[in-house]
């Protein structure tokens, strides 16, 4: 959301690149070029897993491929240390695993929202 709202686009948009509809595996494709693949112990934790990754972790989907990209390359409003600070934000709420992620609290307190 915070993306949307200061960018104006959708981070993870989840659509299909030729059928150009919403697909699960399309998703889950976005987020992994964008973090890099889950780490192995969410994947099999994962009821769906199997219809995404093979049993050593890969992603096993033909019809879609994983495009890397960063958010440097997507943020396109700020620049300088104003950017640095806006992305270390975004990159607190963004990671794979939920524990790993900046409390509300601590994001409350980010250089970036009190700047």
């Amino acid at each position: 959301m915070t993306w949307l709202l200061f960018e104006g686009q959708i981070l993870f948009t989840g659509l299909h690149p030729t059928e150009e509809i919403y697909l699960t595996r399309a998703h889950i494709a976005e987020i992994i070029g964008l973090l890099g693949p889950p780490p192995q112990d969410l994947i099999q934790k994962g009821t769906r897993s199997p219809e995404f990754f093979d049993e050593d972790g890969n992603w096993k989907i033909d019809d879609v491929e994983i495009q890397p990209r960063t958010l440097e390359e997507l943020e396109c409003c700020l620049e300088g240390e104003d950017k640095d600070k806006f992305l270390t934000f975004i990159r607190g709420m963004i990671i794979w695993r939920p524990e790993d992620r900046k409390t509300a609290a601590a994001l409350l307190q980010d250089p970036w929202l009190n700047s």
